[in-house]
């Protein structure tokens, strides 16, 4: 896609940039992304890996970007100067984008600690899993989403060819835009692309060894569904399977709107539209609340950020899925 367009929302140019020379959307460090892992010994090689394609780790350097968005105007048409020197400090190889947000991100640790979550829960149900560390590539979802089907390709097919190197066989999906990259694009995009995606919540219920969950205190909870793990990838009873084995947890549905009658968060139009964003985010706030549930859960670190920003104030808690697992299995 041609990036000199005027029409063309001025965080875009920098995410294709940001992927052509560091492999994700913000342009970030390996060892930044890579730094929820620390002291839990994780192994950097093995056919089955745990994979987050960076998601939660980036959400924190995304909020602070959004947040500048906002201040652009609507597309980011008003923030050329910023965008252009932006694009003119990285041809000077100084990474404005990186930089900036690294100073200012919000939540860095509570993204971080979901992610660990997900490896000890993994751990504690027995599964033998591997971590990339810091050369961890992030799937590339971004790029095709946002129409970039070249630069996705190209970068596919890195990822790919990654995989095939350290003998991948299985990667354990945190992320339902990274697992649907996978299962739907992959195969079409690279040619023998051959490797077997699971859902996290999908290698819990294949996982030989079961283990008893109970939380201390009844939590009553609604979930809400990603839509590119219910609409696309039409996973939404594996989820609910797992928190029906919780004990002392009620799963209270979202009338209408749940499963892959899901309703959007307003991720996917933040980092062009933050302003129209937020009210969508909050009308499914809305919907998640009239569940008469206390807390809502989702399964995305996109949806899982916009809404607990839709749900700043309001009584309705917003939680990760590994959040009330980890709970449990520490209770227990």
């Amino acid at each position: 896609m041609k990036l000199e367009s005027p029409y063309l929302p001025k965080a875009l140019p920098l995410i294709v940039e940001n992927m052509r020379k560091s492999g994700n959307p913000l342009g970030m460090s390996g060892a930044k992304l890579s730094s929820w892992a620390n002291g839990l010994d994780l192994p950097s090689k093995g056919e089955t890996l745990l994979y987050t394609s960076c998601d939660y780790q980036l959400i924190p350097y995304m909020l602070t970007l959004v947040d500048q968005i906002k201040r652009m105007g609507p597309f980011g048409y008003g923030g050329s100067a910023l965008a252009s020197a932006a694009m003119g400090l990285r041809r000077l190889g100084l990474d404005v984008t990186a930089t900036f947000a690294a100073l200012t991100a919000k939540d860095e640790g509570y993204y971080n600690s979901i992610v660990r979550m997900y490896a000890e829960v993994l751990r504690k149900y027995g599964v033998d899993f591997a971590y990339l560390g810091e050369e961890e590539p992030y799937s590339g979802a971004l790029l095709y989403e946002f129409g970039f089907a070249e630069e996705f390709a190209e970068h596919a097919k890195k990822v790919s060819r990654l995989f095939k190197e350290r003998n991948v066989r299985t990667v354990i999906v945190t992320s339902p835009h990274a697992l649907e990259a996978f299962r739907l694009l992959y195969p079409k995009f690279v040619e023998g692309f051959d490797v077997n995606a699971l859902h996290f919540t999908e290698a819990l219920l294949k996982a030989k060894q079961k283990i008893p969950m109970a939380l201390k205190e009844p939590l009553d909870v609604t979930l809400h569904d990603p839509c590119h793990l219910a609409r696309t990838l039409n996973i939404t009873e594996e989820p609910r399977e797992i928190l029906s084995q919780v004990r002392n947890l009620s799963l209270k549905e979202v009338p209408y709107a749940n499963k892959r009658w899901t309703g959007c968060c307003g991720a996917p139009i933040e980092t062009l539209l933050p302003s129209l964003a937020e009210p969508v985010a909050a009308k499914r706030v809305e919907e998640l609340a009239s569940s008469g549930a206390g807390t809502a859960l989702t399964l995305c670190a996109f949806c899982l950020a916009n809404l607990r920003k839709g749900a700043s104030g309001k009584a309705l808690k917003v939680m990760d899925f590994v959040e009330v697992l980890h709970q449990a299995l520490e209770a227990k």
